[in-house]
């Protein structure tokens, strides 16, 4: 099982995906990514697009999130827990777009997302 992560900040919450990233590269191929380029160039790529695997995608703001949108054919039946920077009506609808598996928010309890993943792998 491959994990995938993307944090354009490694602050705040971004440090806790950096965190989980760290604690389970030793037992899953991981890779994370801070810049949307380097994350589309590897989602690019056709081994990225073979085999299972989970997608952590924190969207840091609305840019982020139109940025994903806009790449949404290359995570289409992908695993995605997706992490909103709110819970506005809009915000929700947007990332209901990428169909993700597990969908929080910044402001939610983090460890949610690592009980979903721990099901997930």
């Amino acid at each position: 099982m491959n994990l995938t992560f993307y944090a354009s900040e490694t602050e705040n919450h971004g440090r806790l995906l950096f965190n989980l990233h760290r604690e389970l590269k030793a037992k899953y191929p991981a890779a994370f990514f801070r810049t949307f380029d380097d994350f589309v160039q590897w989602l690019s790529q056709p081994r990225a697009r073979q085999g299972e695997g989970v997608f952590l995608l924190l969207a840091n703001g609305q840019e982020d999130l139109i940025d994903f949108l806009s790449i949404k054919e290359l995570l289409h039946e992908k695993r995605i827990i997706l992490i909103l920077p709110d819970s506005e009506q809009d915000t929700v609808k947007m990332g209901l777009q990428l169909f993700p598996r597990f969908l929080t928010c910044v402001d939610e309890d983090f460890g949610k997302v690592t009980s979903v993943l721990e099901k997930m792998l």
